[in-house]
């Protein structure tokens, strides 16, 4: 797979997260009945994809290794991509919770997968990681930057769609790479 493809898709990745993370305390403010227990509430449903990504982690990884890198990372993108588009239909604190620790279990088997990809994609592994480094902070900087913009005009389950759009792209260029190399001369 064409290391470009890879770092397009870390970068989109990480974008999307970037762009909804300082909007979830808003959902949840939005969601929840009583401002009394904000604090707390924003702070639990934050970790959620944390303490998934850490649970899951293992279990994706093994999972990789018997059905293939590139499957999972694939399964795991379009998962994302439903549960973001849900995200955004969400009115219900507890589902809005339920969704965010699946996108961490989408999580453990995304980044993670793409790292394998770039590792199999070079051997010259300093540089191709150093450039995914890039590629994250790259999309954390354009996440954060047009997220903010974003939300001022339009309703913020909105950017939840946009995230699920944005990975849709990050699948259409990993099919994308997957074609060209299987029609590729060996």
């Amino acid at each position: 797979m064409p290391i470009l493809i890879l770092l397009s898709a870390t970068m989109l990745i990480q974008f999307v997260e970037s762009a909804i993370i300082p909007y979830v305390s808003l959902m949840i403010k939005y969601l929840l009945f009583s401002e009394h227990y904000l604090t707390i509430m924003t702070g639990i449903v934050s970790a959620l994809p944390g303490v998934a990504t850490a649970v899951f982690a293992t279990f994706v990884g093994k999972m990789s290794s018997h059905f293939g890198t590139l499957k999972i990372l694939k399964l795991c993108e379009l998962a994302a991509i439903i549960i973001y588009a849900l995200l955004g239909m969400t009115t219900s604190l507890m589902f809005f919770a339920g969704l965010r620790f699946l996108i961490g279990i989408a999580n453990a088997g995304m980044t993670p997968m793409i790292q394998v990809l770039l590792s199999k994609a070079s051997n010259r592994l300093s540089t191709v990681f150093s450039m995914s480094l890039s590629a994250q902070s790259l999309g954390s900087l354009a996440g954060s930057i047009l997220g903010a913009y974003l939300s001022q005009f339009m309703p913020l389950n909105n950017l939840f769609y946009i995230a699920s759009g944005a990975l849709m792209i990050s699948y259409v260029l990993l099919k994308k790479g997957e074609l060209d190399n299987s029609t590729a001369p060996t």
